[in-house]
Order: C-alpha cells, then structure tokens, then sequence
C-alpha cells in the first residue's frame, strides 16, 4: 500500500473526497486484477480464444499464399502448353511396328 507522511495527508475535505475516490478507483481496479488471476477458468478460455485467432489468422495467411502459388503455378502451366499428340504418334506407331514384325515372323 501506498504509505503517506503528514505532508501528503488532505488539508481540506475536498481534498479528502478526491483522495477518497482515487483510492476507491484504485481498489477497485485492484480488486478486478485480483478477480481476474483468481479466475483461472475464464484466463484459460480468453487464452485459447487468443490462440485460437492467432491460428486461424496464420492460416488465412497460408491459404491466401498457397492459392497464389498454385494459381501462378496453373498460368505457367496454360502458357507452355505443349501438344503431346507427336509423341503419342510416334508410340503408337512403334508398336504397331513391333506387332507387326511378331506377326511376320510368327508366320514364317
């Protein structure tokens, strides 16, 4: 507690009402700090709302990043389409080459 000497004691009563309501105001707000640690409950759930909204906050983030990322990654993609038609050709036909040739030389 604050400890006074005479000097800083009230000359007058309106003084003495001032220094009342200061003291009061800051009993009070003592008395809510005190409430509020001895509320261990009602901490434990204001923090994991903290938490909670930190998380979520970070995952927009990440989301936000990741859906860029991809979205780049898809124009990249749609602008160097290449046609694969050729190779596939040039497969197709070598196995009908390959099957060919079985065919022949099992009729031999």
């Amino acid at each position: 507690m604050n400890e006074r000497d005479e000097s800083s004691f009230p000359k007058d009563p309106h003084q003495a009402r001032v220094d009342i309501e200061l003291t009061r105001k800051e009993l009070g707000e003592t008395a809510r700090a005190l409430a509020y640690k001895l509320d261990v409950p009602n901490r434990a759930k204001d923090l994991a709302a903290e938490r909670t909204a930190t998380v979520r906050s970070r995952l927009r983030t990440v989301a936000v990043a990741a859906a860029a990322h991809a979205q780049g990654r898809i124009d990249r993609l749609r602008s160097s389409s290449v046609d694969t038609r050729g190779p596939v050709v040039v497969a197709t036909l070598a196995v009908l080459v390959c099957g060919g040739v079985i065919v022949w030389r099992a009729t031999r």
